[in-house]
């Protein structure tokens, strides 16, 4: 069975923009196509596009219909699904576009950043975009996402401070972590003890 045809965006417009101005008649449209596609290098700008369409897949996209392909850019946020069907996904942002894979900023655990399939990608959703982020600083201080540790301080989403002081509490705020109550985190890592500033020093000032 003969399905629907996958153009461009910027196709997919031209078809639009011509049907608007011609009432819609996809046959004249088709016989116009065929005519003129010959002169592609003479198309105006609205049916440009067009010129890398081939007549079938014209007569397919108007009689059947089509499906727009998702372009992507430098920049764009993007969803690769490692194995099929299994919901899971790395996401990434695209550092080039080539034709039929593109090179992103994720890492894989060999540090080395990954090249996807660009038949196997689509867009992130702002969620996924998100978690990733979160992903990635959680990554940027050597822990697993939601790994709290004692001594962390962290600040709630109405702005209240605590701390991990605690095993127990430490299971406590990984649950808030969970229920989205927690807004930010100083890692104890991050803590300066000044006693130990002032003894790597020589001690106090005479």
């Amino acid at each position: 069975m003969i399905g629907k045809v996958k153009i461009s965006q910027s196709q997919a417009d031209a078809i639009e923009v011509y049907l608007l101005e011609n009432d819609n008649d996809r046959e004249e449209f088709i016989n116009w196509f065929g005519i003129n596609r010959k002169y592609r290098n003479s198309l105006n700008d609205n049916y440009k596009p067009l010129a890398d369409l081939m007549y079938s897949d014209l007569a397919r996209a108007l009689l059947i219909g089509y499906e727009v392909e998702p372009e992507y850019k430098g920049g764009d946020w993007i969803a690769f699904e490692k194995v099929p069907g299994s919901g899971k996904v790395l996401v990434g942002v695209i550092e080039k576009v080539g034709i039929r894979s593109v090179d992103t900023d994720y890492l894989a655990d060999n540090g080395y950043k990954q090249n996807f399939s660009m038949d196997r990608i689509r867009h992130a959703t702002p969620e996924e975009i998100k978690a990733e982020k979160e992903r990635r600083v959680w990554k940027s201080i050597g822990r697993e996402v939601g790994q709290f540790k004692v001594g962390d301080a962290y600040r709630t989403t109405d702005g209240d401070w605590g701390a991990v002081i605690s095993e127990q509490s430490k299971v406590m705020v990984e649950r808030y972590y969970s229920s989205r109550k927690i807004a930010g985190l100083l890692p104890a890592e991050s803590y300066v003890d000044f006693d130990e500033i002032v003894s790597f020093q020589g001690g106090d000032d005479e």
